[in-house]
């Protein structure tokens, strides 16, 4: 699977990381490739040392 392959993506980021800086990443890593997504604050994680997670959804086509 690849960028291309993805449906939607999901982050959920804490009050302290950077959004943009979040967004960015993201959007470099899906390459262009536009799918649904969100970007969440929350005020913390149920894991301390978890600042960032994410979710994604994805679906090959059957070739």
């Amino acid at each position: 699977m690849n960028a291309t392959d993805i449906v939607s993506i999901a982050t959920y980021v804490t009050v302290n990381v950077d959004r943009g800086l979040t967004m960015m990443d993201r959007d470099s890593t899906l390459m262009g490739y536009r799918v649904a997504g969100s970007l969440e604050t929350v005020a913390r994680s149920v894991e301390p040392d978890l600042l960032v997670k994410v979710a994604v959804v994805a679906s090959e086509a059957c070739r």
